[in-house]
């Protein structure tokens, strides 16, 4: 940021860049707050509030519609893994034909037909129930020397199986892991929506607060413009009634010259500051907005970083998303421990058959009956070195979502004590960057009365107008720094501190309670 050719202090730049290039991934007992009262044209269709922006940003921003599409993606995973206990029907049809010679004098034919039905039905404790119906017509002819035989021949069969297992995989807890852990994938995907938002928010009141910032530097230039102006008029009268040399006149034209320049940048930063709001709330580049030229206003908020860390442990979507990892993990624990046991099935088979050389004889005389049943059991002494490997790295995946979890609450708690210490800071800045700008509106004064009587030149009362434009720009950092403390402390615990209705550019402008 350029105001004129002047040097603005390095703090005061410093201030600026962060402005513009931060953007983290926000009991408090707020006595009040009244942060901005909008002075734009609410009439300009292209005005935008600081509710505008959030609400356009939460229908149009990609990267929040992207993550949105994750809660359908996992109901869809749901689905599938219950759909593997859906019943099932099968239904098969086959033909076979076969001619071949038997002898010199002699030969045959014969074809298959097969009609296959198999209902499915499995139930969550792991057994399943299989009915099938399987109907046969062998039909063909031999013919021996001149002599020729036909024949057709029907096979009815009528069966019941059933397989439950008894030791590994038993049980409506161990069969419905997939299920459960879909489920969890739906709150996952839940709160990966809400920490989107969460981040979107933080994004969008910074963006807000910078193009509310950069109108605020147009006005303060715009200011030092009138004030070298004037400066130039005052210089030329003087020169005319021969009280000054001429030359003074060059050094306010300078002035003028770089306030000038000064308000061109101001104005293009302002243009900047729109694009990169647009783009953060989705709005084509090509729109043209407008926001309130707010007047930041005095902020009373008492916050506790302990309280605030409290509230954030209860708030973060993030830990939330976290916690859910750590039961999916501990399904998978369940799952791989389950599949090193000892497998013990029970399978059991009833079916009813006839055969006869009509259909419906084949079907009545049924008095072909077979049953099995039987203990299928399997101990894995060898080759089980792959399960035993699936449950330690369950154990170990477990083990590092429970240090994730910490790490992530001991950062979060620097992080909260910093943003209440940025909070704290910045407010002081405020009534120290305040007293600075009452001495320079006094010796700004002093310094144009001094004027008039030639005890300094234009180059001196245009040294003290740059000093009074960079200690306005100085109130307005404090200021802008202090509500970008408060959104931070906003995203950092998820709880909403600054009021939509009287931030930057909102319609209210009275102070009011967060409750």
């Amino acid at each position: 940021m350029k105001l004129n050719n002047y040097k603005i202090p390095e703090w005061l730049l410093a201030g600026l860049l962060v402005v513009i290039f931060i953007h983290n991934p926000a009991p408090v007992h707020a006595q009040g707050l009244d942060l901005l009262s909008s002075t734009g044209d609410a009439d300009d269709p292209g005005f935008l509030t600081l509710n505008d922006c959030l609400e356009i940003a939460y229908e149009n921003n990609i990267g929040l519609m992207r993550t949105r599409l994750g809660i359908e993606a996992s109901f869809l995973e749901r689905i599938r893994n219950e759909s593997i206990f859906d019943p099932g029907f099968d239904l098969n049809l086959s033909y076979r034909q076969q001619d071949s010679p038997d002898s010199a004098s002699s030969s045959s034919g014969a074809s298959n037909t097969q009609l296959g039905m198999n209902y499915r039905h499995p139930i969550w404790n792991g057994s399943s129930w299989v009915i099938s119906i399987d109907q046969t017509v062998a039909e063909g002819s031999y013919n021996i020397g001149e002599d020729s035989e036909s024949y057709r021949t029907y096979n009815s069969q009528f069966g019941i199986a059933y397989s439950m297992p008894i030791l590994e995989g038993y049980g409506e807890r161990v069969n419905r892991i997939g299920v459960r852990k879909s489920d969890l994938g739906i709150f996952r995907s839940e709160s990966a929506v809400n920490n989107a938002e969460r981040a979107l928010r933080y994004s969008v009141i910074q963006a807000y607060i910078l193009a509310t910032l950069t109108a605020k530097q147009i006005e303060v230039t715009e200011l030092s413009l009138d004030t070298a102006v004037n400066l130039v008029e005052r210089v030329q009268a003087l020169i005319d009634v021969g009280q000054i040399a001429p030359y003074e006149l060059l050094s306010a034209q300078s002035g003028l010259a770089q306030r000038q320049e000064a308000v061109l940048n101001s104005n293009t930063d302002l243009a900047n500051s729109h694009d990169f709001l647009k783009d953060v709330i989705g709005l084509p580049i090509i729109d043209d907005i407008s926001v309130g030229l707010a007047e930041f206003q005095g902020i009373i908020l008492d916050v506790d970083a302990d309280d605030l860390f409290f509230l954030a442990q209860q708030n973060r979507p993030d830990l939330e998303d976290i916690d859910l990892r750590i039961q999916q993990s501990q399904l998978d624990l369940m799952l791989a421990t389950d599949r090193r046991q000892a497998s013990l099935t029970w399978n059991t088979i009833l079916s009813v058959a006839g055969q006869d050389d009509g259909y419906t004889e084949s079907i009545s005389d049924m008095n072909h009956f077979s049953w099995f049943t039987g203990l299928e059991y399997q101990l894995p002494l060898g080759g089980n070195r792959a399960a035993v490997v699936d449950v330690s790295s369950a154990r170990l995946a477990l083990d590092q979502l429970d240090l994730e979890r910490i790490e992530l609450l001991r950062n979060l708690q620097l992080e909260i004590r910093a943003a209440v210490e940025e909070f704290n800071t910045a407010l002081l800045r405020v009534d120290v960057t305040s007293q600075g700008l009452e001495v320079q509106d006094v010796k700004m004064e002093s310094e144009h009365a001094r004027l008039e009587l030639g005890l300094i030149t234009s180059r001196d009362l245009l040294e003290s107008d740059l000093e009074l434009a960079t200690a306005r720009l100085a109130v307005e950092f404090a200021l802008a720094d202090a509500l970008n403390a408060i959104a931070k402390l906003e995203f950092l615990t998820n709880i909403q501190l600054i009021n939509d209705a009287v931030i930057l550019g909102g319609i209210l402008s009275d102070a009011e309670v967060i409750e």
